[in-house]
C-alpha cells in the first residue's frame, strides 16, 4: 500500500512539475528573440557555435551545453542559442518545484512558487536572448532541490549530485557558487555521517575538475573569434600584459576567471544605498505585493517549523545581496536573478502555511483538504501571479518579443532583423584579409556573419576599445597596427587619436550600410 502510495505521489509530482515547466517554456517560446543580437548575446551565440572561451569568466560549461543548440533544425544558430536560454528557465521552474515540494512537502504552495519566478521580469527577459543568466538559475535551483532530497532520503548520491554540480557551476556563472558558505553551514548542521561529507567533497572535486578541463580545452581551441583575442590581446597594454603573457595558458585563465576587467567595480561599498533601492524599487516587476507578503510569512513560518533549512535560504541570500548590492555594473539587474530564485522559495513557503492554517482551521473533514488546498493554489496564481504575467500576454498571443524596462535590452523585432542585415552586407563588401576594430555591440554579430553564417574566414575582428579600469594609453594597439598595416586592410570603427598621432591617417570608406575609417600610413608629406 505504501508503495503504490509512493508511485501515486511521485506520479502526480512529475505531472505538476511537467506541466508548470511547460506552460514556462510555451511563455518563452513564443516571445523568443527571433535571431541574431548585439554585445554580450552575439558573443554567446558565435562562441557557443565556434567553441572559443568569452569575456570574463569565460563560462565554458554554459558554451559545451548550449553547442548542441546550434545543430538544431531551426531557422538559425542565433535562434538555437536564445531557444537554449528558454529551456534553462523552464528547467529552473521544473527544478524549483522539486525544491519546495521536498522543502515543504505540499504541491499547491510548490506551483505558486515556480510560476511567481517564471513571470518575474527578468528572468523573463533573460529567458528570450542568448544569455547565461537562466543557466545560472538553473544550476542554482536544481543544487538547491539536490540538497533538498539529500535531506528527505538521506541518500548520498544526491548531496554528490548537489556538489559535482556546484563545482561545474563555476563554468556558468560564478554568482552561483555564491551559495557555498550556506550549503557548507547546512551540511555542518545536518550532516552527522562521514558518507554525507565524502560524497559532497568528492562530487565538488570532479566537478571542479570537469570545469577546469572545459576551460582549457575551449582556450586551446582558440578560434579566431576566442575573447581573449578578439578584445584583449590587441590592447593588452592596458592591463600591463605581454604577448608572453597572453601566450600562457594559466595567466590566460587567471585574467578570465578573476574578472580582471571589472575588478574595479566590484565591493564597492559606497555604491550600496543606490544598488539597494534599485532592488527595491524594481521588485514590483519581479514579484506581486501579495508574493512578497507571503515570502515574509514564509520566513517566520520556515523559521518556527525548518530552522536549518531557513538558514541555508537566509545565508544564501544574504551572500546574493552582498556581492550584488557592492557591483557597480551596467547590468546589475540580471545579477538579482539568484536572489530571485530564492525569494521563489520564501514565497512558497508563505503560501504552503497559509495554507496548512487555513486547511486546519475550514477542512474538518480530512477529505476535503485536497479541494481547499486546489482551491487556495488557484487562488494564489490568480492574485499574485496573474497580475504579473497579464501585462505581457499580448505579447504571448501575438508572438512577439516583450518590452522590458532594462537598457540595452534588444526587444524591437525590427531592429534586429536590421542588424542581421547590416553586418552581413559589411561583411560581403570587406576586402580580402581585413581586419576591423569594432564596437561591442556590433563585434560579434559581425563575427557571426563571417565565421558562423559566412565563409569569411580571413576576416578579423577586435574591439575598438575594450572595457578597462581607469584611463591607459594603449601602446600594444598602435603596435598591432604597424605589424599589419602593410600586409592587411585595417579599419576603425572610429579614428582614434592615438592613430593621428602615431602617423596615420584615416578615409571614410563604406562597407555596406555602415561608415568605417580605413587607416593608412601617413605620407612623408603628412609627417
Amino acid at each position: 500500500m505504501g508503495s503504490a502510495t509512493h508511485r501515486r505521489d511521485l506520479l502526480v509530482d512529475t505531472g505538476l512539475a511537467l506541466l508548470i515547466g511547460s506552460a514556462a517554456f510555451f511563455l518563452y517560446l513564443r516571445t523568443l528573440a527571433p535571431g541574431l543580437l548585439q554585445g554580450d548575446s552575439g558573443e554567446f551565440q558565435v562562441l557557443a557555435y565556434l567553441l572559443g572561451t568569452t569575456h570574463n569568466t569565460g563560462y565554458p560549461i554554459y558554451l559545451l551545453l548550449a553547442h548542441p543548440f546550434t545543430w538544431l533544425p531551426v531557422e538559425s544558430v542565433a535562434y538555437g542559442v536564445n531557444l537554449f536560454s528558454a529551456v534553462m528557465a523552464a528547467l529552473t521552474v521544473v527544478a524549483l518545484f522539486i525544491a519546495v515540494r521536498l522543502l515543504t512537502h505540499r504541491r499547491g504552495p510548490a506551483l505558486v512558487g515556480a510560476a511567481a519566478l517564471a513571470v518575474s521580469s527578468t528572468l523573463w527577459s533573460q529567458a528570450l536572448i542568448a544569455e547565461v543568466y537562466t543557466a545560472a538559475a538553473f544550476f542554482l535551483a536544481i543544487i538547491l532541490a539536490m540538497v533538498m532530497a539529500w535531506r528527505a532520503t538521506g541518500q548520498w548520491i544526491y548531496l554528490f549530485l548537489a556538489a559535482l554540480l556546484g563545482g561545474l557551476s563555476l563554468g556558468v556563472h560564478m554568482t552561483v557558487a555564491l551559495a557555498a558558505p550556506a550549503i557548507l553551514l547546512y551540511l555542518l548542521l545536518t550532516a552527522r555521517d562521514r558518507i554525507a561529507w565524502s560524497a559532497a567533497m568528492s562530487g565538488a572535486l570532479i566537478g571542479l575538475i570537469l570545469y577546469l578541463a572545459a576551460f582549457f580545452i575551449l582556450d586551446w581551441r582558440a578560434p579566431t573569434a576566442n575573447f581573449l583575442d578578439a578584445g584583449i590581446r590587441p590592447s593588452r597594454s592596458v592591463w600591463g600584459l605581454s604577448e608572453e603573457d597572453l601566450n600562457n595558458p594559466l595567466t590566460r585563465y587567471w585574467f578570465t576567471v578573476s574578472g580582471r576587467q571589472f575588478q574595479d567595480r566590484m565591493f564597492q561599498i559606497d555604491t550600496l544605498p543606490r544598488n539597494i533601492f534599485r532592488y527595491v524599487d524594481g521588485m514590483g516587476a519581479e514579484f506581486h505585493p501579495i508574493s512578497l507578503l507571503l515570502a515574509g510569512i514564509g520566513l517566520i513560518w520556515l523559521g518556527l517549523r525548518a530552522r536549518k533549512e531557513l538558514a541555508l535560504l537566509g545565508l544564501a541570500l544574504l551572500c546574493q545581496w552582498i556581492y550584488t548590492f557592492t557591483y557597480n555594473i551596467w547590468d546589475l539587474h540580471v545579477f538579482f536573478i539568484p536572489a530571485y530564485v530564492l525569494l521563489a522559495i520564501l514565497v512558497a513557503a508563505g503560501a504552503a502555511a497559509i495554507e496548512e492554517w487555513i486547511t486546519r482551521l475550514l477542512a474538518r473533514p480530512p477529505a476535503l483538504r485536497p479541494a481547499m488546498s486546489t482551491l487556495l493554489t488557484l487562488l494564489f496564481l490568480v492574485v499574485a501571479v496573474w497580475p504579473i504575467l497579464s501585462p505581457r500576454w499580448d505579447d504571448v498571443t501575438r508572438g512577439r518579443v516583450p518590452r522590458f524596462a532594462f537598457d540595452g535590452y534588444p526587444v524591437d523585432h525590427a531592429n534586429m532583423t536590421g542588424l542581421h542585415n547590416s553586418v552581413t552586407a559589411t561583411v560581403r563588401q570587406m576586402p580580402e584579409n581585413a581586419i576591423l576594430f569594432a564596437h561591442w555591440p556590433e563585434l560579434y554579430p559581425l563575427y557571426y556573419a563571417a565565421h558562423v553564417e559566412g565563409d569569411r574566414l580571413d576576416l578579423t575582428f577586435l574591439e575598438q576599445k575594450p572595457y578597462r579600469e581607469g584611463d591607459a594609453d594603449e601602446n600594444s594597439t598602435l603596435q598591432y597596427v604597424e605589424d599589419r598595416i602593410h600586409s592587411h586592410p585595417i579599419y576603425f570603427a572610429d579614428c582614434l587619436p592615438e592613430l593621428r598621432a602615431a602617423g596615420y591617417r584615416c578615409e571614410s570608406e563604406r562597407l555596406g550600410t555602415s561608415l568605417y575609417q580605413r587607416v593608412r600610413p601617413a605620407t612623408n608629406a603628412e609627417r
